[in-house]
C-alpha cells in the first residue's frame, strides 16, 4: 500500500511533499492519510499531531522516515514553526541517499528556510536533472523564477515551462493559481484571468484569487469588475481592503 502525497502552500512558502511509495503498516498509512486531509482543511494541530505519531513508529523502515518527515515540515512551516519546519526538512534529507533526488529537494527546501536561494536554485536544478518528471522540482523551479522568494531569481518566461509541467503532473489548486500568476507576469491577462477565476468560483472566500483578480482588473481597465471584486474583499477583510483603497486614492 501507498502513501499518498499532497501538495501545499504554506505562509508564502510552497513546499511540496515528496512522491514516495512506502512500505510499512497501516497504522502509520492512515496517520499520514488523516494527516494530509487535516492539512488540507487547515486543522493544523491535528495534523501535527498525526504526523508526530506517525513519526514515533518504531516500525517505520528508515528510507520511509524522510516521507512523514517531509510532511511534517510541511504542517510546521504553515503554523510558523519555520525553526522545527528547518528541522523536519534536515531529517527528510538525512534519511535520503546522498546526491538522490528526494536529498537535493529537502536540502533545497532547508536552504529556502534559510534565505539561501542561489544554493536552492542549485539543487532543486539537480533533482531535476535527475528525474525531469516529478513534480517536487518542476515545481520548486517554477516558483523560484516567478520570484516567489526572492527577485534575482524572476524569469517567468524560463518559468512557464516548469509551471505548466507541475499543473501536467498535479492539476492541484496551488500549481494552477502559480502558473495564472506567471501569465500575468507575461501579461497574458486572458489565460490569467480564465485559470485563476476558475480557482475563484471553486473558493470565493480565498483572498489572494480575489487580490489576483483585482489586479488583473486593473491591468485590463475593467473598473466594473474590480469594484465588484473590492466590495468583496470588502466583507471579508476590510483591512487589506483599506489598504487597497489607500493605494487607489494616492494613484
Amino acid at each position: 500500500m501507498n502513501i499518498r502525497t499532497k501538495l501545499m502552500p504554506m505562509l508564502g512558502l510552497f513546499f511540496l511533499i515528496q512522491s514516495c511509495d512506502l512500505v510499512t503498516n497501516n497504522k502509520t498509512i492512515e496517520l499520514n492519510e488523516k494527516g494530509l486531509t487535516y492539512l488540507n482543511n487547515g486543522e493544523l494541530e491535528k495534523a501535527k499531531s498525526c504526523f508526530r505519531e506517525a513519526i514515533k513508529n518504531p516500525k517505520l523502515r528508515e528510507d520511509d522516515k524522510k516521507v512523514i518527515y517531509r510532511n511534517a515540515a510541511i504542517v510546521y512551516s504553515s503554523c510558523q514553526m519555520q525553526d522545527s519546519a528547518k528541522i523536519m526538512f534536515m531529517n527528510a534529507y538525512k534519511s535520503s541517499p546522498k546526491n538522490s533526488y528526494e536529498y537535493y529537494i529537502n536540502l533545497g527546501d532547508v536552504y529556502i528556510i534559510e534565505q539561501k536561494y542561489k544554493e536552492s536554485y542549485e539543487l532543486f536544478n539537480k533533482a531535476y536533472l535527475l528525474d525531469s518528471s516529478k513534480l517536487e522540482a518542476n515545481n520548486s523551479l517554477g516558483l523560484m523564477l516567478v520570484g516567489e522568494y526572492d527577485m534575482l531569481h524572476f524569469m517567468p518566461e524560463k518559468a512557464l515551462k516548469y509551471n505548466l509541467k507541475a499543473v501536467e503532473i498535479s492539476g492541484d489548486r496551488n500549481t494552477k493559481f502559480v502558473l495564472g500568476k506567471n501569465y500575468y507576469y507575461l501579461k497574458d491577462y486572458t489565460k490569467s484571468k480564465q485559470i485563476i477565476n476558475e480557482l475563484y468560483q471553486k473558493f470565493p472566500n480565498e483572498v489572494m484569487y480575489i487580490e489576483s483578480l483585482i489586479s488583473i482588473a486593473t491591468e485590463t481597465n475593467n473598473l466594473a469588475e474590480k469594484n465588484e471584486l473590492m466590495n468583496k474583499l470588502k466583507t471579508i477583510n476590510p483591512e487589506l481592503y483599506n489598504v487597497y483603497l489607500n493605494e487607489t486614492i494616492e494613484e
